[in-house]
This record gives structure tokens, sequence and C-alpha cells, in this order.
């Protein structure tokens, strides 16, 4: 049998096994004291069934070498997480079942809704117009099912980060539990920063050895605290940078000093008899909300909310109005980039063309550089050297009048003559035009 926990023998009647309807286990959200917290889809466990987000939350084991004390923790996990999976309220974060990661049996994870809004702190901070009473209210009422169920819960880790808002804007308590059958560190790896992050929380009797295990009168003492730091803002002792001073400080009845930005007595009264040094001093669940129904006005809430509700409908208006902004910013970028690159091909398109003209015009100068250079050489040589077009055309036209002038005189004179003797044979003449052509 394995060293570690046999995660493998959890009983599915009572708890589900949801490995094969789990996917998308690799984007981590964050490490706390017991694992770490992933974000998945649950893919349902039919065919058709719409998937939905979850959070995965792993947890980290240690070995367990006795086999009695193995069987002994194994039993108690199951147990522990067969009441988580009961649960049904709407202040309890449900547990939908367990998953193997990677197909490690020896890896336990529990798998829950996820909280799109985070925890109470995150909220609140975000949120600066939403009652903190709602909040409060629901972590008391919380507690309160916890402590009536059969058998009875203790929560054992109450803080604002351990409590989840859900998208209806209801506080629901998770981690529940955990820290009862986690508290001595035999069978899971817990962490130095959980047990001394949590030592602002804790009841003085779990500090100086007065009780063993979380009870309903340190999570009363937890709950004041949470109170505090919902209200305030502000972690319990912040003022105190070592933790480790703190257990010193809250064995001898001091607590946290009230700000003045704690400006509602009614609240303050509450916790303060809250976190009473006996546990048996402190209010019960029943008295703290019969206190809170009582002075509480809902109907103030309840206008806050509808406000908030308006104001939630506007800016999801303005951010479907920004989205579609948005796409359209995208499209109107594609647009530019491709006027950029038709401009582009129009500067290398014109870059061409003048590099074409260029070269059109260093050609046209070239040639007509050369023939004005023949000019200037022609017009600077002698008239009887000059080139054979100049001399022709300067001298064709005085041989072609002397060769009409010559015809003439000849035909006048020997051809048509009126004197026989004066005439001029037919061979004569011939001969004569003939030498005249040739010359």
């Amino acid at each position: 049998m394995s060293d570690l926990f046999p995660y493998g023998q959890l009983p599915i009647s009572t708890v589900p096994d949801l490995s094969d309807q789990i996917e998308g286990t690799t984007e981590l959200i964050g490490r706390g004291g017991y694992g770490s917290v992933y974000k998945g889809r649950w893919l349902g466990a039919a065919a058709n069934a719409t998937s939905a987000t979850i959070a995965i939350k792993i947890i980290e084991l240690v070995p367990l070498r006795d086999e009695e004390e193995r069987t002994r923790r194994f039993r108690q996990i199951t147990r522990e997480l067969s009441l988580w999976c009961s649960i049904q309220h709407e202040n309890i974060l449900p547990l939908l079942g367990i998953s193997r990661i990677n197909g490690d049996t020896n890896v336990p994870a529990f798998v829950c809704p996820w909280m799109e809004n985070g925890n109470a702190k995150e909220f609140c901070s975000r949120n600066p117009r939403f009652p903190p009473m709602l909040i409060l209210y629901d972590i008391i009422n919380g507690l309160h099912y916890l402590y009536t169920s059969q058998p009875e819960i203790v929560h054992g880790d109450i803080k604002a980060v351990n409590v989840l808002i859900n998208n209806r804007c209801e506080a629901c308590l998770c981690d529940f539990g955990l820290s009862r059958f986690l508290i001595d560190n035999t069978l899971w790896k817990t962490t130095a920063t959980h047990a001394v992050g949590t030592v602002r929380w804790m009841a003085p009797e779990l500090m100086n050895g007065d009780a063993s295990t979380p009870t309903k009168e340190s999570d009363i003492y937890a709950y004041a605290m949470t109170c505090y730091e919902i209200l305030s803002g502000d972690v319990p002792f912040k003022s105190v940078s070592n933790d480790m001073a703190i257990p010193i400080k809250v064995t001898k009845g001091q607590r946290p000093n009230r700000m003045e930005s704690f400006r509602s007595d009614f609240m303050w009264d509450i916790i303060t008899r809250c976190w009473e040094q006996k546990p048996e001093d402190r209010l019960s669940t029943e008295k703290v909300m019969e206190l809170l129904r009582s002075r509480v006005d809902w109907k103030e809430i309840e206008e806050a909310l509808a406000k908030i509700g308006e104001k939630d409908a506007a800016l999801a208006k303005v951010e479907k109005e920004m989205a579609l902004l948005k796409e359209q910013m995208a499209k109107d970028e594609d647009d530019l980039k491709t006027l950029k690159e038709a401009l582009a091909k129009a500067k290398e398109d014109l870059k061409a063309l003048r590099k074409e003209k260029d070269e059109a015009s260093t050609r046209a100068e070239e040639e007509t550089g050369g023939l004005k250079k023949e000019k200037e050489t022609d017009e600077g040589r002698p008239e009887s050297i000059r080139s054979n077009s100049s001399s022709q055309e300067s001298i064709s036209k005085p041989q072609l009048g002397s060769l009409t002038e010559n015809m003439s005189f000849f035909s006048k004179r020997y051809v048509f003559g009126r004197q026989p003797r004066s005439r001029m044979s037919p061979e004569v003449v011939k001969e004569v035009m003939d030498a005249q052509k040739k010359a």
C-alpha cells in the first residue's frame, strides 16, 4: 500500500469523482497554506450538459508510514468531504466533487464553483458602495447553519479571504473543516505562511493550548476579527509588523484599536463582545443574528442595492459600447493598415517613374550634347575640310545652276541656232551633255 493518502479509495457514492469531466487545470490562480488553486471547466455529467467555470484546489501531501495513522486519517478526510458535499446552503461554498489531477490518485483535488467576485476583502475594496452589513450577516448565517447541522461542523479558519462572493453578491464560507484535519501536519503539507498569517484571527485559547482544536467559540472570535477587517479595510493588528508578537498581545487581552474611520458604535459593540478573552463570554451566532436583524435598516440596504443594480446596468451598457468601439477601432486599424500599404506601393511606383524620367533625361542630354559638340567642331574647321553634308549643301546649288545655264546656252546657240553653220551636230551635243553631267 502506498505511503501516501489512498485518495483512490474515497467513496464515490458520497463524493462524486469528476476526473473525466474536468479540463483546463493549468491556469494557476494562487497558492495558500493548504495547496494551490487552479481555474478550469466542468463539462458536466451528461454529454449535452452546459460547462461551467470551476475552482480546483489541490492539497499537497506528506508521506505517512504508520498504517494505523493512515487509516485513521483516511476515515477523517472521507467524513469531512462527505459532510461538505452534502451541505446545501446559500452561504456555504458547495463541494461539487473530487478530481484526480493527471491521473494521480495520490493528489487530491477539491472541485468547487468559480466565484468571479473574489473574496470579501477584494469585493469590498472594489465596491465601496456595497453595504458590508450584508456580508457580515451572510457570514454569521453560514456559521449558524454549520453549528446547527448534524453532526455539528466547525469552520476553523474564518477570515475575509476565506469568504467568497457569488454572482448574486452573497457571501459564501469556504475551506471550512480543512484546518481541523490539517492542523497537526501529519498528513498534509501546510506552510508557515498559513500558520503565521492566520494568527491575527486566532483565538487566545488556541494560542496558549487551552483548546487543541478550533471550536464554535474560536470561530466567533475569528468572526469578530473578520468584521473588524471588512469594516476598517485593514487586517487585525496592522501596526504590528512581526506576527510572532501577536500571540503575546492576544493572550494578555490586547485587541486591535478602534480606528477613527470606524464610526458604527453598534458594530463596535458586537465586535468587542465577540472577541472576549473567555470563550464562554462571547456572543452566540443566534445573538449576533438577532442584533443585526434588529438594528440594521434592511429597507435602506435594499434601496442601496437597487441603486447599485442601476449602476451595474449602466456600467454594463457602457462596457458593451466600449466593446463595440474597440471592435470598430480594430476594423479601422485594419483599414488604416490597408491604406498605408497602398500608399507605400504608390510611393514605390512614383519613385520608379521618377527614375525612368531621370534616365530618359540623361539620355536626351547625352544625345543633344553630342550633336552640339559636333556642330561646334565643324564651325571651327576650314571650309575645304568641313563635313560632306555642309559642303554639299554649300556647293550643290551653284553646280546645278551652272549646269542649267550651260544647257540653256548650248541649246540656244548650238542646237537651236538659226544658222545651220552655227548648229552643232547631234553627236557633239551628246558629248557635251555627257561631259557636263560627269562634271
